[in-house]
C-alpha cells in the first residue's frame, strides 16, 4: 500500500481498509451505504485521505463488528478491547474456562514465537514481531473477559 496515511487515524483507517478491501470481511459498499455514505466518499476515509469522525467510527464498528478495529483505536492507550457482557449467564462455567485456556494458548503461542525468534539471537521484527503482538493481544482480550464474567457472576 503506498497512500499517504493521516496520523490521526493512521492505524484505524489501516485496519479499516485490511478488513473491508483487503480481506474482504465486510463488504464495503454494504458499510458505506449503512453508513449512509457514497463508496467514494468512504473509500478516501479508508484510504486515510479523509478522516473517519467520531460518529462514523461507531457507526462503521456496528456494521463490520471486527474486534481488530477496536484494537486500532486503542492501540497506543492503555485499555484492551473486549466484547459486551449483556448477562452473567451469557456464559456457562465451562465457557469462562473456555476461554482462560484460550488465553493461555495464546501465551503460549506467543512465548514459542519468541522462542524461535531467540534461537537466531535476534529481536523479532517484522511479520514475526506482528504475530506475536496479535497473540500479545488476544491472550490480553481473554484474560481480561474471564475477568469481567468472573465478576459478573
Amino acid at each position: 500500500m503506498s497512500q499517504a496515511w493521516s496520523h490521526a487515524t493512521d492505524g484505524f483507517a489501516r485496519a479499516a481498509y485490511r478488513v473491508l478491501v483487503e480481506e474482504k470481511r465486510y463488504s464495503a459498499k454494504d458499510v458505506a451505504r449503512a453508513l449512509g455514505m457514497k463508496y467514494a466518499t468512504f473509500h478516501a476515509r479508508l484510504i486515510g485521505r479523509v478522516p473517519f469522525r467520531p460518529d462514523e467510527i461507531v457507526a462503521l464498528l456496528r456494521e463490520a463488528p471486527d474486534i481488530r478495529l477496536v484494537d486500532a483505536l486503542l492501540s497506543s492507550s492503555p485499555f484492551v478491547a473486549i466484547p459486551k457482557v449483556d448477562s452473567p449467564t451469557d456464559t456457562p462455567a465451562d465457557g469462562v474456562m473456555r476461554i482462560a485456556i484460550e488465553a493461555i494458548a495464546e501465551a503460549t503461542t506467543a512465548l514459542a514465537e519468541i522462542e524461535r525468534s531467540q534461537e537466531g539471537a535476534q529481536v523479532p521484527e517484522g511479520p514475526r514481531k506482528a504475530a506475536i503482538d496479535n497473540h500479545i493481544r488476544a491472550a490480553e482480550r481473554a484474560l481480561a473477559l474471564v475477568r469481567v464474567r468472573l465478576d459478573k457472576r
